[in-house]
């Protein structure tokens, strides 16, 4: 067996593992989107349920005719959501300083 013979079989053999090696990164981000793609969908749906569970809850405080309690439960929720977010970006500002 020649030196060149050798060389041959060794360049083959790592073509073929960087090929091994490429297959497996392409099959990672793939898993990586479809996780992705999976919690986005989870928090859409969770935002979407909780404002449908506080919408449920006005309309029906106001179709027995408790105005003040639906006025209530729309400003508790909008105190919530305000505080998240402000704490989200505060967050998201500390974290760029860093």
């Amino acid at each position: 067996m020649s030196f060149m013979d050798e060389v041959g079989k060794q360049s083959e053999k790592t073509a073929l593992i960087r090929l091994e090696e490429t297959k497996i990164e392409t099959a990672d981000r793939s898993d990586q989107r479809k996780l992705d793609h999976k919690r986005l969908w989870a928090t859409v749906g969770l935002c979407a349920g909780a404002t449908l569970v506080v919408a449920v809850i006005a309309i029906y405080a106001l179709f027995l005719g408790k105005d003040g309690m639906a006025n209530d439960v729309v400003k508790q929720v909008l105190n919530l959501v305000a505080g998240g977010v402000g704490g989200y970006g505060f967050a998201l500002a500390k974290g760029k300083k860093e």
